[in-house]
């Protein structure tokens, strides 16, 4: 895991809207800006991309569950072969699949577009102070 002192956030987000995509990078940017972190954000707009260029070097993924090449579920299980320990977080329209993203050992779930005032679950907020150390406002 990454420390807030030594090194950036590495931050995947797989999602093929732009929009929804801009406006994730945006919400980790001010956070970090507020907070004094650096996220190094990666994107993909596919699975098949984000398959191929994955090097298990992620702290934490965002994932679209439907994408226009395949489903986020079944991306998310193939990298759970290589890479046990990433966190994931879904994000998508699609809150029906909330339960199944416990499966494949997802930390939250994220529905879009989010709230523009609070766009990370308690749980995430718990899973960062625990691997980062810095302040986050309690859930």
């Amino acid at each position: 895991m990454a420390s807030v002192d030594s090194e950036r956030i590495k931050v995947t987000i797989v999602e093929d809207d732009d929009g929804a995509a801009a406006q994730l990078a945006e919400y980790l940017n001010r956070y970090g800006t507020d907070k004094c972190i650096d996220f190094d954000i990666t994107r993909y707009k596919n699975t098949s991309l984000f398959l191929s260029n994955y090097n298990n070097s992620a702290d934490l993924i965002f994932m679209d569950i439907m994408l226009p090449d395949g489903d986020g579920m079944s991306a998310i299980a193939k990298i759970r072969e290589r890479d046990a320990d990433v966190t994931v977080i879904f994000v998508t329209n699609m809150s029906q699949y909330a339960v199944k993203g416990y499966e494949v050992r997802a930390l939250d779930f994220i529905v879009k577009p989010g709230a523009t005032s609070r766009p990370f679950g308690s749980s995430t907020c718990i899973w960062a102070k625990k691997n980062f150390k810095f302040p986050i406002p309690s859930a």
